[in-house]
């Protein structure tokens, strides 16, 4: 129950699974397909990441610094989301392999580890680290958290979100390989999740990602009506009829 609750919110925000980062220790194995900005992104601070740059230009590379940024984005990082901002990452580039996670980018990204994170919260899911074996494979395991380490990863993927929702470089009208724009992803999800009342942070960390778009695009002149209006006829069908749907669990109580 517990997965098919993740694998349905993630369905319904419309956007590939984000990249997993479960742990904020860089791996111990050696990888050196990962440069060391993508790196430095899991877990460096904010000045580290500012002064690796600073030393070394080539690591300012717009497909490098849109990777890094994704990878800030999914390990909860902060510093390293901002300073990748400050510093010139390309928040609307798409970034993973064509066909796998093609349809990614920082604000669909930051979106759905926001609302994963609330999940989380509702559903007391523990994390997942890596276990580097003897004979020098990695596996994974499952790791338990308290309540109070779930509410500060909620707090700290809020707060990513909420950094590049509204950075000025974040194109809000860019749209998905299925025609969905940001706005237009968090309309489904909202519509998708009415009634749940289990998941009550799951349901407002939605509503605080709504809002807040809602806001951007007022202080960009943008009216969120006109976004809607790019939704393809099956998803403007399956709207309407979430909306009916949560008039009818509305109206039962």
């Amino acid at each position: 129950m517990k997965k098919l609750l993740l694998l349905s919110l993630v369905t319904a925000i419309g956007v590939a699974s984000p990249i997993l980062c479960a742990t904020q220790k860089a791996p111990q194995a050696p990888m050196p397909q990962i440069d060391p900005l993508r790196m430095a992104a899991i877990q460096a601070t904010e000045q580290q990441i500012r002064e690796l740059v600073t030393k070394d230009a080539k690591l300012k590379d717009p497909q490098n610094m849109a990777s890094a940024l994704v990878i800030a984005i999914a390990c909860r990082n902060v510093g390293g989301v901002r300073a990748l901002l400050d510093l010139g990452a390309n928040p609307n580039a798409d970034v993973g392999p064509a066909g796998q996670n093609g349809d990614l980018w920082a604000v669909t990204q930051a979106m759905a580890c926001f609302i994963q994170a609330a999940t989380a919260v509702d559903i007391k899911q523990d994390g997942i680290a890596l276990d580097q074996k003897a004979d020098g494979t990695v596996a994974t395991k499952n790791v338990p958290k308290t309540d109070e380490q779930r509410a500060r990863e909620l707090a700290e993927a809020q707060e990513i979100f909420d950094m590049v929702a509204t950075h000025a470089k974040t194109d809000l009208r860019k749209q998905n390989s299925a025609g969905l724009n940001i706005y237009l992803q968090a309309t489904i999800a909202q519509a998708a999740l009415q009634g749940l009342d289990k998941a009550p942070k799951t349901v407002e960390a939605m509503r605080h990602v709504t809002a807040l778009l809602e806001s951007e695009l007022a202080k960009r002149n943008i009216k969120p009506e006109t976004l809607l209006k790019d939704a393809p006829a099956e998803v403007t069908r399956a709207l309407k009829e979430m909306e009916t749907q949560g008039k009818q669990v509305r109206a039962r109580r």
